[in-house]
């Protein structure tokens, strides 16, 4: 909002992003499974990775910033590790339920979420 740049990595980085509410409806559901009460491990996941690069695009162009202000490749990576798109499988099977709101509209709720307080 401010104009101001946007130092950015590459932005080559994968991650499988889930909106917030997904992820509490997740923990919930899965609080609530009888299915899977055996207390192994459950990705809360979308199984779908999106680079850092092209969130950081689709938030430009959701939130009418001018993509010119993202500067990709001002800062330098960190040390961070690659990985392949979650297996939801165990989700799934454990609450019959899968995350459901994408990356642009995840934006879009958010943005309306804080200018609801004003933001």
């Amino acid at each position: 909002r401010s104009g101001a740049s946007v130092p950015l990595t590459e932005g080559y980085q994968r991650r499988d992003l889930v909106y917030v509410v997904d992820v509490a409806e997740a923990l919930l559901r899965l609080g609530l499974s009888r299915t899977c009460a055996d207390g192994g491990a459950v990705n809360v996941a979308t199984g779908q990775v999106t680079t850092v690069r092209a969130f950081a695009l689709t938030a430009a162009r959701v939130l009418g910033i001018d993509r010119d202000l993202l500067e990709f490749g001002a800062r330098a990576p960190g040390r961070e590790l690659d990985h392949e798109a979650p297996t939801t499988e165990r989700l799934r099977r454990c609450t019959g339920w899968a995350p459901g709101v994408g990356v642009e509209e995840g934006i879009r709720r958010t943005r309306r979420l804080l200018d609801s307080f004003g933001e």
